[in-house]
């Protein structure tokens, strides 16, 4: 089995900044929640600070604001950040914002460092993201593509590199792409070995109105970390 074209997919694993905090429609729900009316003084400065907090740390951007990261622009950058890449040890905020060329701030509630941008005509978010867990002594980073308001919505505004792209430059790079399969034993994601890295790429149709769109495969996440 060369890839996805081949195969039936539901829906690849949830993206991890639904976990991270690491896109808009989260934080703003944090942040909804914070500025929420309250009883005691004391906890309405409290959430007023906490807001205010999230705010400066982190604003998600339009992506007309940076028109020349399209989705396929930071995708591409992502794919230049893992090439450079011999073990996990480099990776660090200051790295991976090097190596890319986009400025990642540092979002408290979710404890990662991301840049994301919208693109309000088709509600579509795409983001990198850095995160870190010291007590679990890993460390990742992704690109993620989402659109919270209408999860099954086609992906073609963010697909302009798609599933098989970014097979063909990973397989270029020396990495070796193995599936991963569900209790079903559908094929959720794949996973690209070189050394001691591994990049993770889920994937879904690109829509399901045609066969054409659903036979055509984009990536909702890609991400690197240690293979150990």
């Amino acid at each position: 089995m060369d890839g996805p074209q081949t195969i039936r997919m539901k829906r690849s694993l949830p993206p991890r900044w639904l976990a991270l905090c690491a896109l808009p429609a989260a934080c703003l729900a944090l942040a909804a929640c914070v500025q929420a009316p309250s009883k005691a003084k004391t906890a309405h400065r409290s959430s007023e600070s906490a807001a205010r907090t999230l705010s400066d740390t982190f604003k998600p951007s339009l992506a007309s604001d940076y028109p020349e990261i399209t989705s396929e622009e930071m995708g591409r950058r992502f794919l230049k950040l893992v090439d450079g890449l011999k073990t996990v040890d480099a990776l660090a905020p200051g790295y991976v914002a090097a190596q890319t060329g986009l400025p990642l701030k540092y979002v408290s509630a979710g404890k990662v460092h991301s840049f994301t941008l919208h693109e309000p005509k088709s509600g579509w978010y795409y983001g990198l993201n850095y995160y870190q867990s010291p007590a679990a002594g890993w460390k990742t980073a992704s690109v993620e593509f989402n659109n919270p308001a209408n999860p099954g919505a086609d992906m073609a505004p963010v697909c302009g590199l798609d599933f098989d792209g970014y097979a063909a430059v990973l397989k270029g790079m020396g990495f070796v792409m193995t599936p991963t399969y569900d209790m079903h034993g559908n094929v959720v994601e794949y996973h690209f070995y070189r050394g001691e890295l591994d990049v993770s790429v889920g994937y879904r149709e690109q829509a399901r109105s045609t066969q054409a769109e659903e036979t055509h495969y984009c990536v909702e996440s890609i991400s690197v970390r240690g293979a150990k």
